[in-house]
């Protein structure tokens, strides 16, 4: 795995916390890097990344830096697996990508309380697997 953040508070803690969400299922980081806000060029990262060899990576980038990032990604034809925050699940963040967000996954806040009968299921095979409830961040799968 590759982690690539803002160089601030969010950056640095969600680039933490899925590194160590990743770790603990068995993943290996190889890169990590990051940028100010406002960076307008990535191209120097991303043919980091390339050279990496990581087989996904995960972006701590709202929506404006991100969205350079990702189009910058589909210039250079890089088909590593991407991750990002959960502004990038918004419409905005497509209209901006166009075309680029093909295939980004987006990490969206999560409440393990909600009622619905897919979620209690979801809710109870995960307990039974983890002996833990699943929290608003999590990585894995049943």
């Amino acid at each position: 795995m590759a982690y690539i953040g803002v160089n601030d508070d969010f950056g640095r803690g969600g680039v933490a916390e899925f590194e160590k969400q990743m770790t603990a299922l068995g993943a290996t980081t190889v890169m990590k890097e990051y940028f100010e806000h406002g960076t307008s060029d990535f191209y120097t990262l991303l043919t980091k990344l390339k050279s990496s060899g990581a087989d996904g990576v995960f972006v701590a980038a709202e929506t404006q830096d991100g969205s350079i990032l990702v189009k910058q990604k589909a210039e250079l034809g890089l088909t590593t697996k991407m991750f990002g925050v959960g502004s990038w699940a918004t419409p905005d963040f497509i209209k901006l990508t166009g075309e680029a967000s093909e295939g980004i996954y987006a990490a969206v806040p999560y409440a393990s309380t909600m009622t619905t009968p897919k979620n209690k299921a979801f809710v109870t095979a995960y307990t039974a697997r983890y002996n833990e409830a699943p929290g608003q961040i999590f990585c894995g799968r049943l």
